[in-house]
Order: structure tokens, then sequence, then C-alpha cells
């Protein structure tokens, strides 16, 4: 007889409870960015802003993104930054879900899986960085099962630069490299709890 591994951590999810990362510690949250207007406007079709996340777009074995949208791209905006990050886990910092660059100014949306490994043909050409698990793709919103409800942080930059990175970039190099060049920032809010 197999036990389903979210019944093994249940009690772990309970007894972690209390441990969250929190905001403080979020991209958008960074002195140098937290000061910068919410002037985008992210949505998704999906769910509402503090709603929860369907589960066609959820659990370990996803690798569905949900559909995005935005408006208010400042008109000297050169390229926009997207990233997902998890203020929940109970971690020292939010888990980093994904991070993308170089979604072109003229772009304001990303379809349903355009984050995804197979992303379909209408998506938009994105440069992914390193995820908290040291991987260059999505994850998809999965809770610690027993832990409670999660904030999942959608986080859209405008940048007054066509950031592009020769290689693959951890969050601390890309903070370092967009410091002084957000010109507006977005963000969209979904939970997820199992």
């Amino acid at each position: 007889m197999t036990v389903p591994i979210t019944s093994l951590l249940q009690p772990l999810g309970g007894l972690l409870r209390g441990l969250r990362a929190g905001t403080d510690r979020l991209l958008s949250n960074d002195p140098a960015i937290a000061t910068i207007p919410l002037r985008l406007r992210l949505v998704s079709p999906a769910f509402e802003d503090g709603g929860v996340i369907p589960s066609p777009y959820c659990g370990e074995r996803v690798d569905r993104s949900p559909p995005l949208v935005w408006s208010g791209v400042p008109a000297q905006t050169q390229s926009l930054a997207l990233v997902m990050e998890d203020a929940d886990i109970p971690w020292l910092r939010p888990l980093l879900h994904v991070m993308v660059f170089g979604i072109a100014p003229r772009v304001r949306m990303l379809p349903e899986g355009a984050l995804s490994r197979q992303a379909p043909a209408d998506a938009p050409a994105l440069v992914f960085g390193y995820n908290g698990l040291g991987q260059r793709r999505y994850l998809a919103p999965a809770a610690l099962p027993g832990h409670g409800a999660h904030r999942y942080y959608f986080q859209l930059l405008a940048l007054d630069l066509p950031l592009g990175f020769r290689c693959p970039v951890r969050r601390r190099e890309a903070l370092a490299a967009i410091k002084g060049h957000v010109l507006a920032r977005g963000i969209l809010m979904g939970t997820m709890q199992r």
C-alpha cells in the first residue's frame, strides 16, 4: 500500500504553521523598489487579486501558469520583468517561483501556460533566471500540506533598459541589475492551500 506524500507532509505543515517568510523580503519590497509607484495594473482572468488561484494552475505536477494581463506601461519602458514569490513558505525568505526578463514593452499579456515548459505558440519569448530551487523554469504554487493558505505574489516591473543577461542569473544579481531602473510596478496576489 502506497501512502500519498501529502498525507506524510500534513503533520509537518501543521508543526510549521506559524513559521512564514513574510512579505518584507519580496523583490518588490526591496528598499530600492518599494518606493516606485504601483502604476501597472496587473490582473489575471483566472482569479481576482487576493483570491484563490484555481486548481488547474496549482500542485507539484502542474506546469501551467495562469494568464496575466497588464496596462499602464510608461512610454519610456524598454523591457518588462516578471517575478513570482511565495511569501508564506516556512523559510527565512520568500520562495522564488519564477523570474523572467526581456518582455517587450509592447506586450500586454502572457497567455495561459506562457511561463510553462511547453509554452503556447502565441507566447512571447522570455529569458528565465534561476528560481529558488536553482532551475530555469516556472514552479506552480504548491503550498506545504497543513501549513495553511500561502500568498503568491506576481510582481511586474517596467524597466528603463532592455535588460538582457548573457547567462542565467540569480535573484540577487537581477536585483543589482534593475536597481535604479524600475519605472513602475504592479502586483497581483493569489492564494493556495492544501
